[in-house]
């Protein structure tokens, strides 16, 4: 009996320095743990009462899922557990459990996982998965995305389909939604290029917005004259959309050139249609008090229009 038990100690001791070299590779890696926004704007944002609750929880019982973590050069990356992380962080608990992921090779390998991750939970909404979609869809369409990490049946045929085609039968959606997808996720990335808070507030739910508004943004950069200082509301947005719709079509490129229209000012820019389009008509855009709209004008028309007080004080003609 009293060997047994000097066996059991001669085993204690030598498994305690082993125990705390694991425990301090733990802690070494727990220093080294980094969250990358660009990762952590992927992730769903909870509403208030949401993360209260959840805050609560870990509160009165730990973190009981791991963190987890894609080891990057001398950084260890949170990829999914962002919400946990950040209550440890305020709640001061040092030693939550993690695991770390190896088998991704790129930072577009773990963007895709986290997207592919979230999509694969129950408690997205239909705005979230829609934005996680879109993402998938606009990396994928440029050439960058990790899609082979899809079902391995579907990768053979990759080739053969076009992006939308290829994750609509992934997802389960119709291409059409993907690409409205696209659209949306892009519309969104505008809306927080000037206002990030209203974008997390869009997408937790906290502040409604039109589906349909938002995908009509995705055209904003390549319409719209300059970025929006701010947007700060739905009604900003509302706006927006508005003078995309009335810009749809048109490019502000080189001004129109009329030369035999006298007094003429501020014509803004020329559309791709205005060719001698109609008997000498030109198609433009110009302002109608705080709206932009698109007419056709001839030159006969000019002196009336001025006299309605449709054109500004100067003339951006050549």
């Amino acid at each position: 009996m009293a060997k047994k038990f000097a066996s059991l100690k001669s085993q204690s001791l030598v498994a305690t320095p082993l125990a705390q070299a694991l425990s301090q590779e733990k802690t070494d890696i727990r220093s080294t743990i980094t969250v990358l926004k660009e990762l952590e704007d992927l992730i769903p944002p909870l509403q208030t009462s949401e993360r209260e609750q959840l805050k609560e929880n870990i509160d009165a019982e730990g973190i009981r899922e791991p963190i987890l973590l894609w080891k990057n050069e001398d950084k260890h990356i949170v990829i999914d557990g962002h919400n946990r992380y950040s209550i440890a962080q305020e709640l001061e608990i040092k030693d939550f459990p993690f695991k770390v992921v190896d088998d991704l090779d790129s930072l577009i390998e773990v963007k895709d996982w986290m997207i592919l991750n979230q999509l694969g939970r129950r408690n997205l909404s239909p705005t979230q998965a829609s934005y996680l979609r879109g993402q998938l869809y606009n990396t994928a369409k440029q050439g960058h995305g990790g899609t082979d990490r899809l079902t391995p049946s579907s990768q053979n045929d990759h080739l053969d389909k076009k992006t939308h085609e290829r994750l609509s039968e992934e997802l389960n959606v119709s291409p059409k939604t993907i690409q409205r997808d696209g659209n949306y996720a892009q519309g969104m990335d505008f809306i927080e290029q000037a206002n990030p808070e209203l974008k997390r507030d869009i997408l937790s739910g906290a502040v409604k917005v039109s589906k349909s508004d938002i995908e009509a943004l995705a055209k904003a950069n390549e319409v719209l004259d300059k970025k929006p200082q701010t947007i700060s509301s739905p009604e900003d947005v509302k706006k927006l959309v508005t003078e995309i719709k009335g810009r749809k079509g048109t490019k502000a490129s080189k001004p129109v050139s009329v030369k035999k229209a006298k007094g003429i000012t501020s014509i803004l820019f020329e559309t791709p249609t205005n060719k001698a389009s109609k008997k000498g008509k030109l198609k433009v855009s110009m302002k109608v008090g705080e709206e932009t709209v698109v007419v056709e004008i001839g030159e006969k028309d000019v002196d009336k229009l001025m006299e309605q007080g449709f054109f500004g004080k100067e003339f951006k003609g050549r």
